[in-house]
């Protein structure tokens, strides 16, 4: 019964945002946009987000470092973090959650703790527990699609971002609210040290490619 419920839920999850539609990134003064994804420039680090929006799963699914044996192409709420840590010192992510303004009431990262890996594994196209694990990026790229994860990409072991260092992952929501004022927050960390940089998002239409 409880592997029932662990698969129920992770279905749920997948299936919970309408087809046809994706999270933007809004506009704000303080945010470069773009119609793939938003990026804020800090002078602790450049922050860069996109959500995986259901055409760019096949693009994942073709890097042998997220590639799992299943066939089925998640197309929940998931968003690609880029951090370029432009300061002089090493930061470390605390915390990733979606806020809901209204009220109050935050939402954190699906960890899959509960979901078993042979099950992700033999169900989805990609491993989602691979795409929550940082790499490093060795190249310029700034969106899902423009990123060679076998070539250019390597996996970064620390617990912190050196100098320097740009490092990106991706994190999974099992729910977000399709309304407004809602906001995806990043919390970065130096000592004692704590800094938040938040993103207005959206539903939006999605327009398939051509």
């Amino acid at each position: 019964m409880k592997s029932r419920i662990i698969i129920i839920a992770s279905l749920l999850f997948f299936s919970c945002l309408p087809s046809g539609r994706f999270y933007r990134v809004l506009d704000r003064p303080d945010v470069e946009t773009s119609s793939k994804g938003g990026i804020i420039r800090t002078i602790y680090c450049d922050l860069y987000i996109e959500n995986v929006r259901r055409e760019l799963w096949p693009v994942l699914k073709k890097s042998q470092v997220y590639k799992a044996r299943g066939s089925d192409a998640p197309d929940g709420v998931a968003f690609l973090f880029i951090v370029d840590n432009t300061w002089d010192r090493p930061i470390s992510i605390d915390r990733v959650y979606i806020l809901d303004k209204d009220s109050g009431k935050i939402y954190s990262e699906e960890d899959f703790k509960y979901t078993p890996a042979d099950y992700i594994d033999k169900r989805f196209c990609v491993n989602p527990e691979m795409m929550r694990q940082s790499r490093r990026l060795l190249t310029d790229a700034k969106s899902i699609e423009d990123i060679n994860y076998d070539e250019l990409t390597v996996e970064y072991k620390f617990d912190f971002i050196a100098p320097g260092d740009k490092v990106f992952f991706f994190k999974f929501f099992t729910f977000v609210p399709q309304k407004k004022n809602i906001k995806i927050c990043v919390v970065f960390k130096y000592n004692d040290l704590k800094k938040i940089i938040d993103f207005d998002i959206g539903l939006s239409d999605y327009l398939e490619k051509q």
